[in-house]
């Protein structure tokens, strides 16, 4: 292995020494490491230590890096702890170099590598989504360049990088998205669709495409567009005998469908849904999918249906659903009972489900439920009651924890109407819809990662 360039000045040449005074990694640990066996408190500190002796050229750990070259695993994936990409690159041309050396096999094709390098940068581009958008940007370009080289040295008919791209398209309109660049992001999403076109099956990038491109033109109101992208994704499912994830499409189109306030059109969707996830083993998607239905009957003012449903699954909602989501059932109960004029039972789920979310750290869907119990208030008479609700508990907390720039509009409203001391029950429904729709701003940490909170069932 050739020896790095002496460092020009004192610091440097400090450094590198310090490097090589730091034991060498055991060829056991660096099994451990590439083979994801190592604990994960010592990755970081074995995986660093490994790289900084080999770029420095140390022979002792050259020799380690030769008795293990012969695990796959090596050359093409980075190790599941994070580290600059420099060292990725380091150790990756560390390993070619002693593969020419020391072996007669030829070295992988460049293709192979270039597209391993797309997808590291994928990665490390997905980790500084929040943190830094503007260099993962950057990351993502560079990945499509190299993916694009990939391309370039296959032969004919031989398989592309197509579905990689799909990935990297989305992900850049993804962030895109999150910076209300919205033109940006929908370039991006039409590459990904135009690179699906040409792709050999990528179920997970489609699913997790049609989510983050629907979300997109739902939060520009184009209704009828997202609707279309569904469709189309979900026939797509249909037609390769993938009844999961066309079920999933349909819960989405049920989402689009609500949000375009039509309800009969959303309760067809949530029944073609739950008719395709009956059979899979999804059981959280299908619970999902029973409680769209419930929600809608309650839009549709069918209380006693929506109570029908709603009898049916709690024994199994209640054991397999998050807090979160059981929080919500609650708050569906009371709007039940509220449609069925059983007023006092109903301000009781109302307070109780606002409590709940409260105490799982969730702010902004307790002044929701708080919303909605205002709407009642008003209903029975009882506005005073309901204006103090929204001046001393509701606007404090939307203000507080941030409304989305799109529902701004209707804080304000609620704010001016609420100061005016002229509440009503439509307006203050109006208000709860597009603050529902809208939802709480994104601070730069927070909502995890969109494939993964969509995806997780089919993992």
């Amino acid at each position: 292995m050739d020896a790095p360039d002496v460092p020009h000045d004192v610091n440097a040449a400090s450094r590198g020494v310090r490097a090589l005074l730091t034991p060498c990694v055991s060829l056991a640990s660096v099994e451990e490491l590439v083979t994801r066996k190592l604990p994960e408190g010592e990755k970081r500190d074995v995986g660093h230590r490994f790289v900084r002796h080999l770029l420095r050229g140390c022979p002792t750990c050259a020799a380690t890096l030769g008795k293990v070259a012969g695990m796959r695993e090596v050359v093409p994936v980075l190790p599941s702890f994070r580290y600059d990409f420099p060292l990725a690159s380091g150790i990756r041309n560390a390993m070619r170099t002693w593969r020419g050396e020391q072996t007669t096999a030829d070295p992988r094709p460049l293709k192979s590598f270039e597209q391993e390098r797309s997808a590291a940068l994928l990665a490390e581009a997905r980790e500084l989504r929040r943190d830094n958008p503007r260099a993962a940007i950057r990351l993502l370009e560079e990945a499509l360049r190299r993916n694009v080289l990939a391309d370039a040295g296959r032969m004919a008919g031989e398989a592309g990088g197509e579905n990689l791209a799909v990935e990297i398209h989305t992900e850049r309109g993804n962030i895109f998205r999150l910076l209300g660049q919205h033109p940006e992001a929908e370039l991006a999403f039409q590459a990904a669709l135009t690179a699906w076109e040409q792709a050999s099956g990528c179920s997970e990038a489609l699913l997790n495409l049609g989510d983050l491109y629907g979300s997109l033109l739902i939060d520009l109101r184009r209704f009828a567009e997202a609707d279309l992208l569904f469709a189309r994704l979900a026939s797509s499912f249909r037609d390769q005998g993938d009844a999961a994830r066309a079920g999933k499409l349909a819960v989405l189109r049920t989402q689009a469908a609500n949000y375009a306030n039509e309800p009969e059109r959303a309760l067809r969707y949530c029944l073609e849904a739950f008719a395709l996830l009956r059979d899979t083993d999804l059981l959280e998607m299908r619970l999902n999918a029973a409680q769209h239905t419930i929600v809608l009957n309650v839009q549709l003012g069918d209380f006693k249906e929506a109570s029908d449903v709603a009898d049916a699954i709690r024994a199994q909602y209640q054991r397999h659903m998050g807090v979160g989501d059981r929080a919500k059932f609650l708050w569906l109960d009371a709007q039940i009972y509220s449609g069925l004029r059983l007023h006092g039972v109903a301000d009781g789920l109302f307070r109780r489900a606002k409590v709940q979310f409260e105490q799982i750290g969730l702010p902004f869907q307790a002044a929701l439920v708080g919303l909605d119990l205002a709407v009642r208030l008003v209903e029975t008479r009882r506005s005073s009651e309901a204006r103090k609700l929204i001046e001393t508990e509701l606007v404090p907390t939307f203000r507080s924890v941030g409304v989305a720039r799109e529902g701004l509009a209707s804080l304000i409203l609620l704010e001016r109407a609420t100061e005016a001391n002229v509440l009503d029950a439509e307006l203050l429904k109006s208000v709860l819809r597009d603050l529902d729709r809208c939802g709480q701003a994104l601070g730069p940490k927070q909502h995890e990662t969109d494939e993964d909170a969509e995806t997780s069932d089919f993992e």
